[in-house]
């Protein structure tokens, strides 16, 4: 009944397939490792993540509460000292085309009383400066700039 829906469908769908063969034929050809060539499911996902996470406007003001980066999590009532009331949970570490699509990427100091883990993977610092776009922590100071790092690698 909504043939032209299904036809449409289908049409993307062969020009992400034409997409991937090229992405195989770009990948043997500048000889790059078979682990780092995506595999069709892989590509589709990439390509979907890229389309979904692109603005194509700016975005308005935010809360403060929207701004924050990970979860407090109530603990369970407990009448153990020791046991924390509140656990941080670091959010999740964006995709690799909203890192690197260089839009929107500005660091901001928060005002923590603990710094936070730096996400830059290898970097075992703590910073209180989190991107804005990206909702992580990472540190930018003299003896390192993972900030830069973390959007250009």
């Amino acid at each position: 009944r909504k043939w032209t829906l299904k036809v449409i469908l289908h049409f993307f769908d062969l020009a992400v397939a034409n997409a991937w063969r090229l992405h195989k034929i770009h990948s043997e050809t500048a000889r790059i490792h078979r682990g780092q060539v995506f595999d069709l499911l892989q590509f589709k996902l990439q390509v979907a993540d890229g389309l979904t996470n692109t603005p194509d406007r700016p975005r308005p003001e935010q809360d403060a509460d929207e701004n924050m980066e990970g979860i407090e999590v109530q603990a369970p009532e407990n009448d153990d000292p020791n046991i924390l009331a509140k656990r941080y949970r670091p959010a999740n570490v964006p995709s690799e085309a909203k890192r690197h699509d260089g839009y929107e990427h500005f660091p901001v100091f928060d005002e923590i009383e603990n710094p936070r883990s730096c996400r830059m993977e290898g970097c075992s610092s703590r910073s209180k400066i989190r991107c804005e776009k990206c909702n992580v922590y990472l540190c930018l100071n003299r003896k390192g700039n993972c900030f830069t790092l973390f959007h250009k690698q």
